[in-house]
């Protein structure tokens, strides 16, 4: 049975909760749909900094949801905890996902819920990331000092295609992994026909396919370098992979970030707040991965 609520997280009144007595089921115009079990909601009430962490948590569910339409988010402690101790993002990090959000719209007058994704917390801070827009010439407004958009300006598009440019015709997608057997039988069959059968190259380097450790080096940065996308998988806790994904975000190139179900409580305190692919055995992995893949291409 539905019920209509308060959203625990944004605390919209016009959320409507339904489940069972394990967990409930939220649909909210703000943070979109997502699962929290009944004893997390008690703890979201004691154990943490309300009016922070329910931000984060409202920012982070609707970020989920535009990466990944086709999987609810499911909050439970882990998660509670890692959001709340992942750092903030930066104003660059908050602009460019403004100038991305706007972009999707049709609307003249603008909304704070239309930007939770982009972690920005209050109409004030939605006004400061606007009047920027405008004094930069990336988008055209109606009336001073409120929040009325009226288009996006040839700057602003151009600004906005800046944000995607980095090897834009490559068909390179570049993998790191824990070179075990089971992740080499996963990658270099499942995952490496399902790439290639989306139209992309599987691109791996190892001591297999590189003369010797120095050209290993070299070769690795001269692919990621080459490469659209990036897939991070960090079962097993490679340190090489946490370089490689390091590497590629410095260089502005997308990084997928996956791991096994069973060892997200290992990830690296400052990898955890990006929102990684959790998966359960091969056939999870590369349903979960492709979708991503379609998803930012």
């Amino acid at each position: 049975m539905e019920t209509k609520i308060n959203c625990p997280l944004c605390k919209d009144a016009n959320a409507i909760k339904s489940g069972n007595s394990n967990g409930a089921f939220i649909k909210c115009r703000r943070c979109g749909n997502f699962v929290i079990h009944h004893y997390y909601l008690e703890e979201l009430k004691h154990n943490f900094d309300a009016k922070v962490i329910h931000s984060k948590l409202s920012s982070w569910v609707s970020e989920k949801n535009k990466l990944e339409p086709y999987n609810t988010p499911t909050l439970y402690s882990g998660i509670l905890e890692e959001v709340n101790e992942s750092r903030d993002k930066t104003i660059k990090e908050k602009f460019n996902c403004f100038m991305n959000t706007i972009m999707t719209l049709d609307k003249c007058i603008l909304d704070i819920y239309d930007f939770n994704n982009c972690y920005i917390t209050s109409t004030d801070e939605l006004h400061i990331y606007f009047l920027k827009a405008v004094e930069k010439n990336y988008i055209r407004h109606m009336k001073p000092n409120r929040l009325n958009f009226n288009g996006i300006t040839f700057d602003g598009l151009e600004y906005i295609e800046s944000l995607s440019e980095i090897n834009k015709e490559s068909k390179n997608i570049f993998v790191a992994f824990h070179f075990t057997d089971e992740m080499q039988q996963i990658f270099d069959t499942d995952i490496k026909y399902a790439i290639e059968s989306i139209g992309f190259n599987y691109v791996r380097v190892s001591s297999s396919t590189t003369d010797t450790d120095v050209h290993i080096n070299d070769d690795i940065i001269g692919k990621i370098k080459s490469s659209k996308i990036i897939i991070s998988d960090f079962t097993g806790q490679r340190q090489s992979v946490y370089f490689e994904a390091g590497y590629a975000m410095g260089l502005n190139i997308p990084v997928i970030w996956t791991c096994k179900e069973s060892e997200v409580e290992k990830l690296s305190f400052d990898t955890r707040q990006y929102p990684h692919i959790l998966w359960k055995n091969k056939d999870d992995f590369v349903d979960k991965l492709i979708k991503r893949i379609k998803a930012i291409t």
